[in-house]
Formats: structure tokens, sequence, C-alpha cells
């Protein structure tokens, strides 16, 4: 009796692969939405920390799903083409499926392999989760008292940085409140200008030194002296820091605006009464000698009489100032002058 052979129709559509079925559904997946679940119903101080854990074996599980695919993608690139054709179809489809079962084979083993890491990821994961739960429940105590620790920290913080922020500002206003020159060079300059008005008064106190050839002199006005706290501010808002030889030319300029002297000569007709003695001859009637007999009277005489007026006008220095200071120095003007440049007591020593 003739051995009946079975044939293989290889032109057949194949089923599925069940290996591929089971890439597409790997547990993992199961297990990361099982964990998530756990942690989502556990205590909700761990809850962030659980999560973090299952998206970060979550993440490994792509991963190495993702390297499986790209190296049997590379695989299936280098395969090398065949050189000679196939001596039938039936040839080319026997080759076809054993290539076919070696890839799924190799990918299986991959997934597996790729599947148990990514298992053991989540398990290790999920044990340290449950680990921080249990002790954030054991040690809530502790850890409340931690936070309210670091709660007075930053308060204790935001109180320092807040008294530093208000003594900065306060530095710096005291700062722009201030004379910035040196008091020993204010001394100095206050000095110098003093010493300009000492010289104005010896002046009209000895004004027919200074201006010689006159018959009379009259003097009207007086050096009214200032405030030096107002010569100060004045000089501070021009220049800021400053020294008494970088201003003289300043105090110049003020003292030529504060004291304006003038003089005026007249001449005049006066009259003076002079004695004067005449002789006037006589006769005597006895004899008839002639002799001399004196005759005294007074006349008036005229004469050109010169005066010499000397007339001093005094300006305040604070009118002074709002002439010379443009808008923005006058306000510093102001603030130095109402804060007397926190040197209250600098020339009254």
């Amino acid at each position: 009796m003739a051995e009946t052979r079975s044939r293989l129709h290889f032109d057949e559509t194949r089923p599925p692969s069940k290996l591929m079925h089971v890439i597409s559904e790997t547990p993992l997946d199961v297990l990361a939405v099982q964990l998530h679940r756990e942690a989502t119903e556990s205590d909700n101080s761990a809850a962030e920390a659980a999560d973090a854990g299952i998206t970060a074996a979550d993440m490994t599980f792509r991963a190495a799903r993702h390297a499986s695919y790209h190296r049997k993608l590379k695989a299936r690139r280098n395969f090398p083409a065949q050189t000679e054709q196939p001596k039938s179809a039936k040839l080319q489809q026997k080759t076809t499926i054993k290539k076919d079962y070696a890839d799924a084979k190799r990918t299986s083993g991959n997934t597996a392999n790729a599947s148990e890491i990514a298992s053991r990821a989540a398990k290790s994961v999920g044990e340290k989760v449950r680990r921080t739960v249990e002790y954030v429940q054991k040690n809530s105590h502790v850890i409340l008292i931690v936070l309210a620790l670091g709660a007075l920290l930053l308060m204790f913080m935001s109180v320092i940085s807040s008294c530093s922020m208000l003594f900065s500002g306060a530095l710096g206003s005291i700062g722009s409140t201030s004379y910035p020159s040196a008091a020993e060079s204010i001394l100095q300059t206050e000095a110098l200008y003093c010493r300009m008005e000492d010289d104005l008064r010896a002046q009209l106190d000895h004004v027919s030194q200074y201006m010689p050839g006159y018959d009379e002199y009259h003097v009207i006005g007086a050096v009214s002296g200032h405030d030096p706290h107002v010569l100060a501010a004045i000089l501070s808002s021009l220049h800021g820091d400053y020294a008494p030889d970088e201003v003289s030319s300043d105090l110049s300029v003020l003292f030529s605006e504060q004291y304006t002297l003038k003089s005026a000569v007249r001449r005049v007709t006066r009259y003076r009464t002079e004695t004067r003695t005449e002789y006037r001859e006589f006769q005597n009637p006895a004899n008839g000698s002639i002799y001399l007999v004196p005759y005294t009277y007074q006349v008036r005489v005229p004469y050109s009489h010169s005066i010499c007026t000397v007339t001093l006008t005094c300006t305040p220095m604070e009118d002074v100032a709002e002439d010379l200071l443009t808008e923005a120095q006058m306000k510093l003007y102001e603030t130095y002058l109402e804060t007397k440049g926190n040197y209250h007591d600098l020339f009254f020593k």
C-alpha cells in the first residue's frame, strides 16, 4: 500500500503570531495601573512620591519596548539581499516563514527580558513607595515638626530680608539728605566766606582810607551776614562733594550777588565866616595929624565841599539761591536746608 504523504500548502493565509500578541499585551502595563491605583488609595502625604515611582517604572518599560522594536527594524534593514532568484514560489514562501519564525523567536526573547527587567523595576519602585508611605505614617509628628521648623525658618529669613531692605532704605535716605562733603571742607569754606564779609565791614568802617580825597563821607547799610547752612546747601547742590579751593569762584559770585557796594560823590557850595581887619585913616582935629585906626568885621566866604556817599545793598542768601540754582538743584537745596545736612551742630560748636 502506497504511503500517503501530506503536502504543505504555503499559499494559505497564516494566523497572527501569538508571540506578537504577547508583545502588544505585556502584563507590565497592568502592573503599572495597579501600582498607580494603590498609590492613589494610600496616604495623601505619600501620593506624590508613589506617582513619581510609577511614572519612572512606566517610562522604563516604554524605553525597553522601544529598544526592542528598534533592534528588530535594524535587523530587517541589514538582512543580506538574495543574489539568486528562488527556484519556485513555494521555496520563497518557505524561506519567508523560517525568517519570520526566527525574528518572532528573537523578538519574543528580547521582549521577555525587557518585561522581566521592567517588572523587577516596578516591584522595586513599588516597594520603595510602600516604605515611604509607612515611614510617613509612622513619623508624621516628626515630619510636622520639621515642616513647622522650616516654616519658622522661612518666616525668620523673610523678616531679616525685610529689615535689611528697610535698613538699606534708611541708609539711602540718610545719605541723600546729608552733605556729601567732609565736615572739615565745609568749615574751611565757611571760614573763607566769613573772611570776605569781615573785609567788607572793615572797608565800611574805614571808608576814608579806601576812598580818600573827599571832604565828607556817608555810609548807608551794613553787612548782614548769612546762614552757614544756606551756604553749605547751595554749594552741595551745585557740586556735591567739594573742597574750598574748588569753589572759590562760586564764593565770589555768591558774594557779589549778596552784597552790592556803590558810592556817589557830590559837590556843594558852602560858606564859612571869616574875621577880617582893615585899617582906616583918621585925622586928629587938634593938630591935624593922620593916624590909622583898625577896623574888624566878619564876612561869609563860599567854598566847594565834596561829599562821598557809600551805599551797601544786602540780599538774603536764600534769595540768591533761587536765582542761581536750577529746578533740580533747588530740590536738593531745600532737602539739605531742611535736614541741615545731618550736621545740626557743625557751625555752633
